[in-house]
């Protein structure tokens, strides 16, 4: 039992050091981000919502939901609501804590849309993005 013990408390301190990384992360890297436009996501709002290229964030009162880049941001807008492709996602939208949000950022060339996506799902981790969902949710 002793053994199980230790490899237990090593598991406890390897979780508590991922977390204060991620804590870290958070808290002090600076986030480049003001949206261009924000919207209540329900599909009344759809006509709000650019037909240009940009990334946006799905977001409520828990924080940055999911992370994700569009060449149409509309069509993405209303594709949240018809598709059920992210289950994640999918039962965060279903059960939003306060108003759910859909904020955008134009952004026209897909190089630069790519990057600035990986650079905040990197550091915002949102916990409904695909590129997150093999790593353990700490």
């Amino acid at each position: 039992m002793a053994a199980a013990e230790r490899k237990n408390a090593a598991w406890r301190e390897v979780v508590e050091a991922v977390r204060q990384e991620r804590a870290d992360r958070l808290l002090t890297q600076e986030i480049s981000w003001s949206p261009d436009g924000t919207v209540e996501l329900v599909l009344t709002r759809e006509f709000m919502v650019p037909d240009d290229a940009g990334v946006y964030l799905i977001h409520d009162l828990r924080g940055v939901l999911y992370v994700g880049q569009s060449r149409k941001l509309r069509q993405r807008f209303v594709q949240h609501d018809r598709l059920r492709r992210n289950r994640l996602l999918h039962l965060a939208m279903s059960r939003p804590v306060g108003i759910m949000r859909f904020s955008w950022r134009l952004v026209a060339d897909e190089e630069e849309r790519s990057a600035f996506e990986r650079e905040l799902v990197a550091t915002l981790q949102p916990v409904c993005n695909r590129q997150l969902l093999d790593t353990p949710l700490i």
